[in-house]
């Protein structure tokens, strides 16, 4: 058997009418079900083309613990996982074992990965703007204060907190598939800041990885705007337009 996840980091209360999402009373473009039917779909063609017979089963996942779905139409849930039922979801793998076939069903869909073609790597740290940069503007002069940063251009006064997930949320999209290290992140504010609020800002933010005697990080949000959402009303310092 090959389970598909399709997972949705999505926050606040959600709705499912008429077969769409609704959030704010707004429809969301993607529909989380139409994108896993399409990946079982396209899974299907390519073990058929091979003449192999396997059971696919899609799930659509969210993790999310802010995260809150109503509807009326029940045959929906045999589909969802929310955060609550993870452990349970898990648990039904437990017993499962790899064999040759599955090896050989994972080689199938190896084969069938193709690079994405708008992607071609990540930047050239050479030609990246270092230090920290205003979240209104873009500007690079700023003014520092003991728990901010303030523009000279637009005024714009942005708590240290702040900075911190736009810099780790540029380093996942500027480095992509790197892992970030105090080093590198360091580097890349111009050393703005002290190596132990980069640090506590790595253990608050993101997710720890050793691989032998290395540790390095990754973000656990999807962007910074997903990030800011999520944290800034446990936020200790606001941001403000002055």
């Amino acid at each position: 058997m090959i389970a598909v996840n399709e997972i949705k980091n999505y926050s606040g209360e959600y709705y499912y009418k008429n077969g769409r999402f609704i959030k704010n009373n707004e429809v969301v473009p993607d529909n989380p079900f139409t994108q896993v039917d399409r990946a079982v779909g396209k899974l299907y063609r390519i073990f058929r083309n091979a003449k192999i017979t396997v059971d696919i089963k899609g799930k659509v996942i969210f993790p999310n613990d802010d995260f809150k779905l109503y509807s009326e139409d029940n045959s929906i849930w045999k589909n969802i996982v929310i955060r609550m039922d993870l452990k349970k979801y898990f648990r039904q793998f437990k017993e499962s074992y790899n064999t040759e076939k599955a090896e050989g069903l994972v080689s199938l869909i190896r084969e069938h990965i193709t690079e994405n073609p708008y992607f071609n790597g990540s930047s050239n740290a050479e030609r990246v703007s270092t230090g920290l940069y205003c979240g209104n503007c873009g500007g690079f002069n700023l003014i520092k204060t003991r728990y901010h940063r303030q523009c000279v251009s637009c005024g714009m006064k942005e708590s240290n907190e702040t900075h911190m997930l736009r810099v780790m949320s540029d380093f996942k999209y500027l480095f992509y598939g790197e892992g970030m290290t105090r080093k590198s992140v360091l580097e890349l504010i111009g050393n703005e800041f002290d190596k132990k609020v980069v640090y506590r800002a790595f253990l608050k933010y993101c997710d720890v990885h050793k691989k032998g005697n290395q540790t390095y990080y990754t973000f656990k949000y999807h962007d910074f705007d997903d990030a800011y959402k999520q944290t800034k009303k446990n936020m200790k310092h606001r941001d403000y337009l002055t």
